[in-house]
């Protein structure tokens, strides 16, 4: 059975994966996750959060709902986009010949 890898990135680390789209992208994490503790009360923002890698390239958001200061995340595939794909592989090479 494959291990799930998880690598922590920065947001530089985002922007150089996603170029143009990083406000895009950075918008839907932020203003569009689900907090079970706010749903259908609350208007849902996501604030202080942290970037993960995971092993199929998509980028995980965790973070802190604004209302109710509980944790959040929101999960966002760009890992089968071949666009982004080098670009990912170079941000991982980087994070693991780190350790």
């Amino acid at each position: 059975m494959k291990k799930e890898v998880e690598i922590p990135i920065s947001e530089k680390d985002l922007k150089f994966i996603v170029e143009d789209e990083f406000d895009q992208i950075v918008d839907l994490a932020k203003h569009n996750s689900f907090c079970s503790n706010c749903y259908g009360k609350n208007k849902v923002e996501m604030i202080e959060y942290t970037l993960i890698l995971n092993d199929l390239n998509d980028v995980i958001f965790q973070g802190i709902c604004k209302s109710c200061n509980g944790r959040i995340a929101r999960y966002v595939e760009i890992g089968e986009q071949a666009k982004f794909r080098m670009r990912t592989e170079i941000v991982k090479e980087s994070k693991v010949n780190k350790n």
